[in-house]
């Protein structure tokens, strides 16, 4: 019988004292340090949701994201001038990206915007509200088909030539590894690109977002769980933040929702208040 040694035992197990020693290290990280003057963070704009540098995170919702990512772009780089990168692998093209930026930065339904609704008379007005994100430092690419080596050559340009400070990849589920992967492959190439995310998050030295649907009825709030068969997605990266609202009736323009921090690999996880203006599609902090 092959005998394991002692470097292959360490892999196997941790003990209590080495994982208490990580655990306290967390938590004094978190109570000691004032996140919004760290450099090794990033502020969102959004109360106590911060953004370690170098940390690859997973936003996941079961309804969608995108209007969530809007209110984000717009305190990060509209507001705060922080240079972002946003990459999506399929689903929004340039347009589509900048037509829902527009819209949050306007305050102008989408479906107006979209549809051609705009009197003549308000285009000057809403041309000039839109203004602010001319200067914006945004940087899109949606080239179809992307594949890890080209996202993360990307994402090093932006990083050397425009110094952004965050990445947004969009769409995860159409890189062209997942889409060719057969089903009993899936979790690995699963796991595999995850892991060289999360080595190229932390070579640049920012965070790095990945944006996933969850499965099932937005009604119920969402939890690791629902990642059921692609458990290896949050066991892998840094940070798993869930976005839920409630049911907007009818009659209201503005309902509360809740960003959970679902796992935190530096920290504590977090409910997060929100108010979600349903009318422009605008997420901000809850009133404490």
């Amino acid at each position: 019988m092959n005998e394991l040694n002692d470097e292959e035992n360490n892999e196997l197990y941790t003990s209590i004292s080495d994982a208490l020693n990580k655990t306290i290290k967390n938590l004094d990280e978190y109570y000691t340090k004032d996140y919004g003057n760290n450099e090794q963070y990033l502020n969102t704009g959004f109360r106590n949701l911060y953004l370690r540098k170098g940390d690859l995170i997973v936003l996941a919702s079961k309804h969608d994201i995108s209007s969530f990512v809007a209110s984000l772009i717009d305190n990060i780089a509209i507001k705060s001038k922080k240079p972002l990168g946003y990459i999506s692998c399929g689903e929004k093209d340039e347009v589509a990206v900048c037509s829902k930026l527009l819209s949050h930065i306007t305050r102008v339904p989408l479906y107006k915007i979209n549809g051609g609704n705009l009197k003549k008379s308000d285009f000057k007005e809403f041309i000039d509200k839109a203004g602010s994100l001319y200067e914006a430092p945004i940087f899109i690419d949606d080239s179809p088909n992307w594949m890890f080596e080209e996202i993360e050559f990307t994402a090093r340009i932006m990083v050397k030539e425009q110094r952004v400070e965050l990445i947004i990849i969009d769409s995860f589920h159409f890189l062209a590894e997942i889409v060719q992967a057969d089903k009993d492959e899936l979790p690995f190439v699963q796991y595999n690109l995850l892991k060289q995310y999360k080595e190229v998050s932390k070579r640049l030295n920012i965070p790095i977002i990945i944006l996933m649907n969850l499965p099932g009825f937005d009604d119920y709030e969402p939890s690791i769980s629902d990642f059921k068969g692609n458990m290896e997605i949050p066991r892998t990266v840094d940070q798993v933040l869930l976005l839920h609202k409630e049911r907007i009736p009818e009659d209201l323009v503005e309902c509360d929702a809740t960003l959970i921090t679902a796992k935190n690999a530096h920290g504590i996880n977090l409910r997060i208040p929100l108010k979600y203006e349903s009318s422009i599609g605008i997420y901000s902090s809850a009133k404490e």
